[in-house]
Formats: C-alpha cells, sequence, structure tokens
C-alpha cells in the first residue's frame, strides 16, 4: 500500500504538495538519536515523516500524533557521517586527539587559575607543535625525497611523468630550484587546511541561538568559567578564527625555515629571524584569550599570518635566485638535525603538561582529595601521545613507500657515492630506529590490555559465578510475560542450562570494561613520557636496542598504515553504512569546541546545542511543553542545551528522559573538570522531571548518581520465555527504544507537562508550512512506539 508522504493522510491540508501546518499547543515529544546518524525514518519509525524545521543535515521531523502529544525526531546524523566526503576527515584523526587533550583536564587544575592558565597555554602549544610536526614531514617528504635527492638522479625523474617539472632547463642543475618547486606540497596543505577551517566556521561555529545572541565579547569556551552552563560556551567562532590564523602562520613560517636550513641564501640570516619570530609570537600569543570589545583582537593574530606568508614567499624567491651547484645523491643536508629540532619542540609542551598535572595531582593528595585519582594525569598526555605517534607513524609509513617507488631505500644520512645506474633514495635511521616505537610497543601494550581483559570475562564466567547469577536472575524472575495466555506455554530460561546465565554474566563483565581503561591509559602514559627520551638519547646506535627483526616488523607496520588508511577511506566513501561507522568516532571525539587545535574536523555540538535551544524555545513561547527523549550521544546533546539557563524553557514547561547515558561513565570519567554529578544536579534542578535509564549490560550507558532521577531496568526483562523460542538477550546499549518500560515513564513525564497554555492553542508553526484557516485537533493514538524502531 502507498505510504503517506506526511504520515498523517486525515488531516487538512493546502492544495498540491504544500506539507501541512504543525501544531505546537500541548505537549511535544522531541527525540534525540545517538551516535551513527540515524535516520529520521528509523528514528520515529515512519517511512516519511514530515519536516519541520532545520535541512537535510540536520532537522526536526513530526510524525502523527501519540498519547495525546506530538512526537518530532532530531536526526543531526548529517553533521558528521551522512555526506561522503566526510570520511576524508579520518585523515584529521591527530587533531582530534590533540584538541580533545585540552579538554580532558582534572577539576584541581580548572579549579586553580594559575593552573588553569597554564595547562591551557601548554596544550595549545602542543596543538599547534603537531600542526608543525605534520608540516615539517610533509615538507621533508616533497623536499627530500622529490626536491632534493630525485632531482640529483636523472633516470628518477625520467621514470615518473608526474615529476616532469624536474627536467625543466630552468630547475636542472639548480637544486635550491626544485626544493622550491617541491614546497608547493606542504603550502598546498596548509591552503586546503584554511578552506576547511573557514568553510567549518561559517557551517557549524557559526550558529548562534536568538535566545542567547550577544554582542558582548567573550573569550574561548576552555576559559569560561561556568563551563557547559555558560551562554558563550558553543558560539566560539571568534576563538577557532584567532587559532587558524596562528597556526596557519606558524605553518607557514615553519616552510620558510626548512627552506634556508639547507644552503646560505641572499638575506638568509634575515629570513630565519622573520620566521622564527613569526613562530615564537604564535606561542606567546596562545597564552591569551583576548576579549575586547572589537576585532582587535584579531589583530595580532592576523599579522602572524600575513608575516608568516610573507617569509614563506620571501624563502621562495631566495631558492629560485640562488646559484647552481652539482650534488650527489644523498639526503637533504641537516635532516637529522630537523628532524631533531622538530620532535624537541613537540616533546616540550607534552612533558611540561605531565609536570603540571602531576603537581596538581600531588597538591590535591596533600588535600585530603581522594577522588583525584593518580590516573588522572595520564589522559591528556595519551591523547597528545597518541595523536602524535598516528601522525608521524603514518606520514613516516608513506615515506617509506614513496621512497620504495622512486628506486632503491638505503638507511643512510651520508651521500649515496656507489649508487650505479639504479635510483637510490637515502632515509635517515633515526626513521628506522623510531618505529618500533612508534607501532610495535603501545601495539604490545594494546594487546596486553586485551588479553588481561579476556582472561578477566573467562574468570567472570566460571561455574560459581554462573551459579551466584542464575540466583538472582531466578529471584528477580517476577511475573510471567504470557500471563494472559496459557501458561505452560512458559519456560524459565535459568533452568535450561548455564549457557543463558553465562551469556549475562559476560554481557555484565563487558559492562565495566571502561573502568579499567584507567589502568591502560597509566601505562600508556608511562610509555608516552619514556618512549621520546629512548629514541632522542640512543638514535645514534639504532641497533642497540632493538633486534633487526623487530625493527623490520615496526618498519611493516608503519608501511601497512596508509594501505589500511587507504582501504578504510575507499569503503566509507563508497559504502553509507561504513561511513556510519567511521562517523561513530567524530560522534564522540568532535562535541568539544575546537578552542585548543583549530584544524580538526568541527564540533557539531556548535550547530546543533543552538538547534534544539531554538526549537525547544519556539515551542515554549508558542504555548507548548517539550519532554526530551535522548539515548546515547542524544543525551550528552540535550544535557548540554539543558544547562544554559537562557537556552532552557520554564521549569515547568521542559521534562527530560535519558537512556543509555554516558553522560557520568564515559564524560565524566573523561573530561571531570566540565561534566561530574554535581553539574547535572543543578540540571535537574530547572526541569519539571527528569528520568535515567540503565541496565546492568549496558557499556557506554550508565546511571548520573543525582538523587530521584536513574532508574536501574531489569535484565532481562524477566528470564521466562515462550517455549520453543530463544531466551531473552542481554539489553545492551540498544534495547531502551523497544522496552515498554521506557515509554510509560516517558508518558508520565508527559502528562505532568499539561497545563492551562499561555497563548492561543491555534498557534500554528509556519517554518515549513503556511497557516490553515482552523487547524486539525491532533489524533491521540493508544499504541505503544512501533516496535521498528532501532537504536543507531
Amino acid at each position: 500500500m502507498p505510504v503517506p508522504v506526511f504520515a498523517d493522510p486525515a488531516a487538512e491540508r493546502p492544495s498540491g504538495l504544500v506539507p501541512p501546518a504543525v501544531d505546537l499547543s500541548g505537549v511535544t515529544e522531541i527525540r534525540v538519536h545517538g551516535v551513527g546518524g540515524s535516520t529520521p525514518a528509523a528514528l520515529l519509525g515512519d517511512l516519511a515523516p514530515q519536516q519541520v524545521a532545520g535541512d537535510s543535515t540536520a532537522g526536526f521531523y513530526r510524525t502523527a500524533d501519540s498519547h495525546g502529544r506530538h512526537v518530532e525526531g532530531y536526526s543531526w546524523g548529517g553533521i558528521t557521517s551522512r555526506s561522503s566526503t566526510r570520511v576524508l576527515w579520518l585523515l584529521l584523526l591527530p587533531f582530534v586527539l590533540a584538541n580533545l587533550a585540552g579538554w580532558t583536564c582534572s577539576p584541581g587544575v580548572r579549579r586553580r587559575p594559575w593552573a588553569g592558565f597554564l595547562f591551557r597555554w601548554f596544550a595549545r602549544v602542543a596543538a599547534l607543535a603537531m600542526t608543525l610536526n605534520l608540516v615539517v614531514l610533509v615538507a621533508l617528504l616533497s623536499e627530500d625525497l622529490v626536491g632534493y635527492q630525485c632531482s640529483s638522479q636523472q633516470s628518477c625523474s625520467r621514470r615518473h611523468w608526474e615529476l616532469a617539472p624536474l627536467r625543466w632547463s630552468s630547475v636542472v642543475g639548480h637544486p635550491e630550484r626544485a626544493l622550491a618547486l617541491a614546497t608547493v606540497v606542504p603550502l598546498a596543505l596548509l591552503g586546503v587546511l584554511a578552506v576547511l577551517s573557514v568553510r567549518n566556521r561559517a557551517r557549524y561555529d557559526g550558529v548562534v541561538s536568538r535566545r542567547q545572541h550577544s554582542a558582548e565579547p567573550h573569550p574561548s569556551a576552555a576559559s569560561l568559567p561556568k563551563g557547559l552552563q555558560d551562554q558563550h560556551f558553543w558560539h566560539g567562532a571568534p576563538a577557532v578564527r584567532r587559532l587558524s590564523h596562528l597556526h596557519l602562520g606558524a605553518g607557514t613560517a615553519t616552510v620558510a625555515l626548512l627552506l634556508t636550513a639547507t644552503a646560505a641564501r641572499p638575506g638568509g640570516v634575515l629570513l630565519r629571524v622573520l620566521a622564527g619570530g613569526v613562530v615564537v609570537a604564535a606561542v606567546g600569543l596562545l597564552a591569551l584569550d583576548p576579549a575586547l570589545p572589537d576585532r582587535r583582537a584579531d589583530r595580532p593574530a592576523a599579522a602572524v599570518l600575513l608575516a608568516g606568508c610573507a617569509a614563506a614567499a620571501w624563502a621562495l624567491v631566495a631558492a629560485w635566485v640562488a646559484p647552481a651547484y652539482d650534488h650527489l645523491p644523498g639526503p637533504l643536508p641537516g635532516l637529522r638535525r630537523i628532524l631533531g629540532a622538530t620532535y624537541a619542540g613537540v616533546l616540550a609542551p607534552m612533558l611540561l603538561l605531565g609536570l603540571l598535572v602531576l603537581a596538581v595531582v600531588v597538591l590535591d593528595r596533600a588535600e585530603g582529595r581522594p577522588e583525584h585519582r593518580l590516573f588522572r594525569w595520564a589522559p591528556p598526555l595519551v591523547a597528545l601521545a597518541t595523536g602524535l605517534a598516528l601522525l608521524n607513524a603514518v606520514l613516516l609509513g608513506i615515506a617509506i613507500r614513496f621512497a620504495a617507488l622512486l628506486g632503491e631505500v638505503r638507511w643512510t644520512n651520508d651521500p649515496v657515492r656507489d649508487g650505479g645506474s639504479g635510483t637510490v633514495v637515502a632515509l635517515s635511521p633515526f626513521v628506522r630506529f623510531a618505529l618500533p616505537w612508534l607501532t610495535v610497543v603501545p601495539l604490545a601494550a594494546v594487546l596486553l590490555f586485551a588479553a588481561v581483559e579476556v582472561a578477566s570475562w573467562a574468570w567472570h564466567s566460571r561455574p560459581s559465578a554462573v551459579r551466584a547469577l542464575a540466583v538472582e536472575l531466578g529471584a528477580d524472575a517476577g511475573q510471567r510475560p504470557g500471563h494472559c495466555v496459557p501458561e505452560e506455554w512458559w519456560v524459565p530460561a535459568t533452568t535450561e542450562g548455564p549457557r543463558f546465565v553465562r551469556q549475562h554474566a559476560l554481557a555484565r563483565r563487558r559492562a565495566r570494561a571502561v573502568h579499567d581503561l584507567s589502568y591502560l591509559l597509566s601505562v600508556l602514559a608511562v610509555l608516552d613520557i619514556g618512549i621520546p627520551v629512548v629514541v632522542l638519547a640512543t638514535s645514534g646506535t639504532p641497533h642497540s636496542a632493538w633486534s633487526g627483526r623487530v625493527v623490520d616488523l615496526g618498519t611493516l607496520i608503519a608501511g601497512s598504515i596508509p594501505l589500511v588508511l587507504l582501504g578504510l577511506l575507499r569503503a566509507g566513501y563508497r559504502n553509507l553504512e561504513t561511513r556510519r561507522r567511521i562517523g561513530i568516532l567524530w560522534d564522540v571525539g568532535t562535541f568539544w569546541p575546537r578552542a585548543f587545535h583549530p584544524l580538526g574536523p568541527p564540533s557539531y555540538a556548535e550547530r546543533a546545542v543552538p538547534e534544539l535551544q531554538e526549537r525547544m524555545g519556539w515551542i515554549a513561547d508558542s504555548g507548548g511543553r517539550v519532554v526530551l527523549a535522548a539515548h546515547s550521544q542524544g543525551t550528552v546533546l540535550a544535557a548540554a542545551a539543558l544547562l544554559q539557563d537562557s537556552g532552557r524553557p520554564a521549569r515547568d514547561r521542559v521534562s527530560l528522559a535519558t537512556f543509555g547515558s554516558p553522560l557520568v561513565r564515559l564524560y565524566a570519567w573523561a573530561f571531570p573538570a566540565y561534566v561530574s554529578p554535581a553539574v547535572l544536579a543543578t540540571l535537574d534542578q530547572g526541569l519539571s522531571g527528569w528520568r535515567n535509564f540503565c541496565y546492568a549490560s549496558d557499556m557506554i550507558g550508565g546511571p548520573v548518581h543525582v538523587p530521584s532521577v536513574d532508574v536501574a531496568l531489569p535484565d532481562p526483562q524477566s528470564c521466562w520465555h515462550r517455549y520453543g523460542q530463544p531466551p531473552p538477550p542481554p539489553l545492551g546499549h540498544s534495547g531502551y527504544w523497544q522496552d515498554a518500560r521506557v515509554w510509560r515513564e516517558i508518558d508520565g513525564l508527559a502528562a505532568g507537562l499539561v497545563g492551562p497554555a499561555t497563548v492561543p492553542p491555534a498557534r500554528i508553526d509556519l517554518t515549513t508550512a503556511q497557516r490553515v484557516s482552523s487547524p486539525p485537533p491532533p489524533a491521540s493514538l493508544s499504541s505503544p512506539p512501533p516496535a521498528s524502531l532501532s537504536s543507531p
């Protein structure tokens, strides 16, 4: 049978294909999905819901009324995973981790003004160092392998048509000109990042709620004392613009420094002073959170960008006018010195950040604060070091693959004098020695942690544990689900063998695995501090610490990473489901504003939170009331939208239902300075009602530890099942949508919002439809939510 386009065939509507107007009086239920980009049809259980606000990327959709209330769904998955080109954000994962590191500070750091200032500065300097690390590696990849080594060997440039510019008569015999041509690659990369930054600011960071619009200046979100409760928290476009100018200016200045570090050129000393001064100025400006009353706050950052571009242009001109000379095949002069200085500059702010957090942890312990555990110092270092390791492993792996395509690879820092008739490409032994530390050691730590977890799961599935859980499930079996049908058709699953109980025992143990990550983080943090020191101290003797097989294994892993990355990009670009799975990473990693690294993927919450506030405010101002029903990551969006007083409707006009919520289990654990039970308690005080549902087998969601809010649902609902049918499985993270107990509680929250309207009930939403003369009353359906409703 045909599916009605607007889901309500009995309603009066304008002629043609104009969608019908929607009634905003009464109670409106707004469903917010979790990670993975659930479609409006799946969220509402309607094949053709009506869009009433927003656009095709993120919008509000309405289906038929249910239980006397309107039902809408906010589908925000298009911001992160619906477009095929957004799979390319996978390339920016190191920048995501660098930005997350700044948000993982402990409450003790944020409580102390001096510690908070230093933490923000060190985290931003570390993020800038990661950008410069990327620029240096890409520049050396193009300048060293192509501009310097390949240009000195005719057999190299003749074998590859894409290297035809190296055979130009004006370039042959002029190594500096070949380096200038190769510099186009890092400059083009910075140009792409600049374009993405401008587009993302316009599409995401520039979305501002009218209810919270203010012309007053404000610093970046990380500097706001009220955190998520501050009305300017999600208005980060000015801060992101300033940070972008600083990163791009320092990046172009670094390109200029690399061009002047290999040979003497006209004005080389002045050029190095200018480029170095630009980088130092960028580091100094990162310490500031300017809040001047006009655009004067942007002028220093814009000056850094212009100075960096001027230095790069000067370096290119100086390289082009440099005299010709001949050179032997071999690595770029000063390559080892450049790499050492780069990694020292990257590690310095990380070590300072670690020492600062450790000092605050010691102070908190001295004050008798047991809640600040030792692993609180680990998350910032782990996030930064993981991003740094991924960035270097991928680019060094690409360098190895690319060098193998150009010719024979030799691990040496000296010129190659016996190259023979073929092409010889020299790579620094420092690279080969560092690869096992970047790949083998972290991988071994993760595998050891996985082995310990598997052993723990096996221990919890032993017979004694299974018998204890069987007693619990038998005692909590409750009334038979089939009490209204012949009872002989219902049997208890606990009597059919231990498989049923063991399945639930393992599910409950997996749900507690997230707490064990603190041990892994502590080990990785120790490795993050020790590995760079060992690499820099013993890089001159690459075989003293590693055997040849370990070095070869690290090289193999690093060389395979680019191939795996290309496979993921190809699969994500062509397949929506694969893209949605990859998008889960962005749903978690790009929630926070880009207050520390501005060149990563945009924060979807910069758009989603204001849109939620606008919709709730529009409904409340139209005389309606709102009950938010949010799942998984959607609960974080709902909490962020309701925490701000200016963006929340009056207390008697909004209620909240959350299920599978990671607010405490994940966010309060990883970002304790911004999300905590104390902060959530203030949220509860501004609502008419709040219920948070959780299962024992849910490894993502959990209680929020706010009095009278948490509702622990039995999992499974009952061990009784119909004879011949499979026993009830663990409900896990997605069973809430089909749980009738959840929707009975939501019905109660909606009933508590019913009251006299403050505006005429005929108020109609005209955002997507024309006004009709007499809007029909909402249909009241007595059926529960559709069984086809699925969680992302």
